[in-house]
């Protein structure tokens, strides 16, 4: 097959297009061939990188991080700040998946680097709320509220909630781990609130386990109880199965064992 230079023209039709649209995936592969059989390299960044996030979505590991790594290599070789950050934060989503959590660091520091050469400010601080979330995950909740504490110095929350409700349920999360029980009440009741204006039945069910955690901490059964029925509601609403298995064990520990039996049963009904 010979292949023709590929205007630039054709790259927005790739990368802004949906991934979920007929046939994009086949235009994507096709534009990436010919770009890098012509040398055009530009092109076949584009490419790459919009194929990168297509291949995470999908759950191919391994096919994101080659398709970021070659996309970065040559927004480096231009300076492009803003797409090589892009780029390093999938790549630290897609290791995060994987567990491993030192490699999703360094990309995640140095997306921060690259965002704040390019000055961007609110990228900064989602960078450093995925920091938090990181740090949390691996124990380290000083550092994490650390850095929650400064992405909510970067941007207002009430003007922007969809990012407030990430930082407040981290920042529960990073009080809950330090042990100040009062001040992860209070983060997370904050989260709540957005969580359920937002329609995030995800992160509902989450903030709500980490209500239940603290009451099952202060010795109200009853009350946590309640709580992780609401969280299996939010998960059950959005089909979230793990999330579902894991609270009927949470329950379960609880009710002495009562639950154990309803979660085969609820995950059967929702692979029937």
């Amino acid at each position: 097959m010979v292949y023709v230079p590929v205007p630039m023209s054709w790259v927005p039709q790739v990368t802004r297009a949906r991934p979920s649209v007929r046939g994009w995936r086949t235009l994507a592969d096709e534009v990436l061939a010919a770009a890098e059989q012509s040398g055009e390299r530009a092109a076949a960044a584009y490419a790459r990188t919009a194929l990168g996030g297509a291949a995470y979505r999908r759950g191919d590991i391994d096919g994101c991080l080659a398709h970021g790594q070659a996309a970065l290599e040559y927004f480096r070789s231009v300076a492009d700040h803003s797409r090589q950050a892009r780029l390093h934060n999938l790549m630290a989503v897609a290791l995060g998946d994987r567990g491993w959590h030192a490699e999703q660091k360094q990309h995640l520091y140095r997306a921060y680097e690259l965002r704040t050469l390019a000055g961007n400010v609110r990228s900064q601080a989602v960078v450093l709320a995925n920091l938090g979330e990181l740090h949390n995950a691996t124990g380290q909740y000083a550092t994490a509220r650390s850095e929650l504490e400064r992405a909510f110095d970067l941007v207002d929350a009430v003007r922007d909630p969809s990012f407030g409700l990430h930082c407040h349920h981290h920042l529960g999360c990073a009080y809950a781990g330090l042990g100040d029980d009062r001040l992860a009440a209070e983060q997370y009741h904050r989260a709540l609130r957005l969580a359920r204006q937002l329609g995030d039945h995800y992160l509902t069910g989450h903030t709500l386990r980490g209500l239940a955690a603290l009451e099952r901490k202060s010795g109200d059964a009853g009350r946590a109880e309640l709580l992780l029925r609401e969280a299996l509601l939010a998960y059950r609403t959005s089909r979230d199965r793990q999330e579902i298995a894991q609270t009927l064990a949470e329950l379960a520990v609880l009710r002495d064992g009562v639950a154990v039996g309803t979660a085969f049963v609820e995950l059967g009904g929702l692979s029937a």
